[in-house]
């Protein structure tokens, strides 16, 4: 096993050994990806409280870019058809209310989940954790900062003070 897949199987074996933690789980891949989906029903399994608050479209490459939306949800609509032309730039799955999106880059969305969303979500508990993935494709080399969207909403939550 490389270290980076060890480092992050541990703590996926760390989280789930701890029962009821308030997680904020998002990415850059957008909120209807299959794996971020997954990874929400395996935390919801362990008995965790989890938001998922992910980009309204795919939004690898952005880095630690900060973009705000102006506009709400613009044609072709959300990820895989998730939301229809003209939808608000946030809102939540009609099934699921703790599935949310939001309309802007991957830190962007990391920041507005952390300020608006979590303290209405989790009230004065706050979040416990931030899991920023995973990610679909790969984070090779130095510029990750500058390169994946992932990396950014973890560094945009690790200046908001949240642990990772």
């Amino acid at each position: 096993m490389y270290p980076r897949q060890f480092l992050v199987a541990s703590a996926f074996a760390l989280i789930c050994s701890v029962e009821g933690l308030n997680i904020l789980l998002t990415n850059d891949d957008s909120w209807a990806s299959a794996n971020i989906r997954a990874t929400y029903d395996a935390l919801k399994a362990d008995k965790h409280n989890v938001l998922l608050v992910g980009p309204a479209v795919q939004q690898s490459g952005k880095g630690g870019t900060f973009v705000l939306p102006t506009v709400n949800i613009t044609a072709p609509g959300g990820e895989f058809g998730s939301i229809p032309v003209g939808a608000p730039f946030f809102g939540s799955d009609v099934k699921d209310p703790n599935l949310m999106y939001f309309n802007g880059t991957p830190a962007a969305t990391a920041i507005f989940a952390i300020d608006i969303l979590i303290p209405k979500h989790f009230g004065s508990d706050g979040v416990d954790l931030v899991v920023s993935g995973p990610n679909e494709g790969q984070n090779n080399g130095p510029f990750l900062y500058t390169l994946s969207g992932t990396i950014g909403a973890t560094y945009a939550s690790v200046e908001r003070g949240v642990s990772l």
